[in-house]
């Protein structure tokens, strides 16, 4: 059984509905989310409607790959079967960008005490 993925003579991307300025950042994460998880090679549609909301609030790449490290070590740990998405990885990213924010409220204060 063989799929079409085509619309009108043009191949579709699950990247089509993210801007093209952050196309690239997506498929980083993509790459880098399969690459831990294994398995599929492709995002869910709520994984990829998460992860362009994320890069429309300007959400650093560097903060979402750590949090997929995080919860993908978490469920290593505790044998977790099912499938890593990015949904699993929001609660984490959070608390990482709730931590650094508070972070860097303290050095501010301390840069114009």
């Amino acid at each position: 059984m063989s799929f079409d993925l085509t619309l009108n003579g043009f191949m579709s991307s699950p990247f089509d509905s993210i801007p093209e300025e952050h196309r690239l950042a997506a498929e980083q994460v993509a790459a880098y989310l399969v690459n831990v998880r294994g398995g599929a090679m492709f995002l869910s549609g709520a994984d990829v409607r998460l992860l362009a909301q994320w890069l429309d609030e300007a959400v650093p790449v560097p903060a979402i790959l750590c949090a997929i490290d995080r919860v993908s070590e978490k469920r290593r740990a505790n044998r977790v079967k099912t499938r890593l998405s990015l949904n699993r990885c929001k609660g984490t990213l959070n608390k990482l960008l709730y931590k650094n924010a508070q972070k860097e409220e303290v050095e501010f204060d301390v840069a114009t005490s």
